[in-house]
């Protein structure tokens, strides 16, 4: 929401990364892309996200991995410019199907 507000280009990732974990080859889906910049969503640190990060690096791309208090200023934006509303809500995609 911040970035399509404030003009900042930025395109889902198209694709993935292998990796190697534990001697077996995985698929990574990096979360969006800025030019040559890989930019990655977490909410906490693991050893897997530095596994991808190399992987990543290795493909010849820039990487930022990004964590809660990397986005504060984000977040108070956005609790700024829709005080009623909430984050979670503006994604969820509704079924108009009644349940059966």
């Amino acid at each position: 929401m911040y970035n399509l507000s404030n003009g900042i280009a930025f395109e889902n990732f198209k694709g993935f990364i292998k990796y190697e974990l534990n001697g077996k080859t995985h698929k990574y889906y990096p979360d969006f892309i800025q030019g040559n910049k890989v930019i990655e969503i977490k909410g906490y640190h693991t050893e897997t996200v530095d596994i991808k990060a190399a992987a990543t690096i290795s493909e010849g791309y820039e990487i930022d991995v990004l964590y809660r208090h990397d986005l504060d200023k984000h977040f108070n934006w956005f609790s700024e410019t829709y005080p009623n509303s909430y984050l979670k809500d503006m994604y969820e995609i509704k079924d108009p199907r009644p349940v059966r």
